[in-house]
């Protein structure tokens, strides 16, 4: 690939239920849909899944996006693009490109930074996300899709009893500040073992001093070998039946458990974030490391085009 991004030239069609005015863009709904009915709507506000229908056992529809993603930050940064409005490149009813320009020293990062974010639905009920980014100053790049799901829907309980595989037979301890300590320890013996299906909850109260010093699970999964073709992780959602693959080209998958929801704000349609009531595993670089590093660093150069690919494949 040449050192661009190329740019569409499709005609944008915009959902009609939401449009809003902020920071010099204008906010719109963008919904894929593919010939099974599975409908994701993203949003151009910090490029967010704002919505995600799948059908469950019973072929009813199941929102399984448990509220609106955090920002979502570039250079795995504390900057402002995940508050920001992206401009659309393209959209049709299965596809829909968005790019967003980080000026020199945006978030205190050197650099012009253009990155693009790709959305694919297609018709084996894979959501498919692409990052491509271009700098003119070296940079360190780890880009990471932070959506937060619960399998059996949106205020439908917590996610516990769901059931996890992960590909990996190690994981990244943390320190009680929650920083990667460096080392990289097998699961075996572990409440970190997912190389066997096992609930969420099962372990999770365990005394484990990994437990303690993330409130449950919030650790780096060290994958084994793998290509972006064969699933990296598999959770089934106990009351709907709905199992979701994860595909990467990453070698690492963050576990969230919902640890450090304490019902202090309201997810979408007013529900609060109670404790485990939702969970993320984004797949990403090995980050927030030590200084000196430990381990390599992701460095994106002038002349040189960042791609990151990673899937989520549904069934029931």
């Amino acid at each position: 690939m040449n050192n661009s991004l190329q740019t569409a030239s499709a005609k944008v069609s915009v959902s009609a239920n939401y449009e809003n005015r902020e920071g010099g863009g204008i906010i719109h709904l963008h919904k894929l849909k593919n010939k099974n009915g599975v409908e994701a709507t993203i949003t151009n506000h910090g490029v967010r899944i704002v919505s995600l229908l799948i059908p469950d056992r019973h072929g009813n529809m199941i929102d399984v996006i448990a509220g609106h993603e955090k920002p979502n930050a570039l250079h795995d940064g504390k900057n402002s693009s995940g508050a920001a409005v992206w401009d659309v490149e393209q959209f049709d009813h299965q596809t829909v490109d968005l790019r967003y320009n980080s000026k020199n020293m945006e978030g205190n990062f050197p650099g012009n930074l253009k990155v693009k974010r790709t959305y694919v639905l297609n018709d084996d009920n894979i959501l498919k996300i692409i990052y491509e980014a271009v700098t003119d100053k070296t940079i360190v790049m780890n880009l990471a899709n932070n959506a937060f799901f619960n399998l059996n829907g949106k205020n439908n309980g917590n996610i516990l009893n769901h059931q996890v595989w992960i590909k990996a037979d190690h994981y990244m301890p943390i320190d009680a500040n929650m920083s990667p300590t460096g080392v990289i320890e097998s699961v075996a013996g572990t409440p970190f073992d997912f190389r066997n299906s096992a609930t969420i909850g099962s372990r999770i109260n365990d005394h484990h001093v990994q437990l303690t010093n993330g409130n449950g699970y919030d650790h780096n999964f060290v994958l084994n070998k793998h290509s972006s073709r064969t699933p990296v992780a598999r959770i089934r959602g106990d009351k709907s039946g709905i199992i979701m693959e994860i595909f990467t080209d990453q070698p690492g998958l963050q576990f969230y458990s919902g640890n450090f929801m304490k019902s202090k704000h309201v997810k979408k349609d007013g529900d609060k974030d109670d404790c485990y009531t939702a969970f993320a595993m984004k797949t990403r670089h090995f980050s927030d490391l030590p200084t000196p590093p430990v381990f390599p660093l992701t460095a994106l150069r002038p002349g040189q085009v960042y791609r990151s690919v990673y899937s989520y494949q549904f069934k029931n």
